[in-house]
């Protein structure tokens, strides 16, 4: 982010969460996938389960819900989340299957990522049959 965005890329989102472990962000049970937070100063995760999201640290692992309820109490206007990943199958399809956010991502198999292998990953299949490719990586903003 820092490349993409400057030194200051923090200051355009209200929230960070990184680190998310999927499928487990969107597949457990939220009561098994508690948040740590980053510790920017010593550079290590602080070993402190905590109950609700900071908004000024960087917030690590836990569950989508929670994210979800976060945005629900604290935005001034109805929130959105971009959710950026480097993974088509465990970043694009999970997040797709679960929530309603803004997925980016920066994968070399976006490029005519084939439509069986899309149909046939084990998320999909356990959790929504999907009629086409295009509903998961089509985007009417984005393209």
């Amino acid at each position: 982010m820092h490349h993409a965005y400057g030194p200051d890329w923090r200051d355009y989102f209200d929230l960070v969460c990184c680190r998310a472990r999927k499928p487990g962000f969107f597949t457990s049970s939220p009561s098994s996938r508690p948040f740590f937070l980053w510790n920017n100063k010593l550079k290590v995760v602080d070993k402190g389960i905590i109950s609700e999201l900071d908004p000024k640290g960087t917030n690590l692992e836990g569950h989508w819900t929670m994210v979800d309820k976060w945005i629900k109490c604290n935005a001034e206007k109805p929130g959105r989340v971009a959710y950026v990943g480097d993974s088509f199958k465990s970043d694009i399809i999970s997040t797709k299957l679960f929530t309603s956010w803004d997925l980016f991502a920066i994968v070399l198999e976006g490029r005519n990522f084939p439509r069986d292998e899309v149909e046939n990953c084990d998320h999909v299949n356990k959790k929504r049959h999907l009629n086409k490719s295009d509903s998961i990586i089509g985007s009417n903003s984005w393209g």
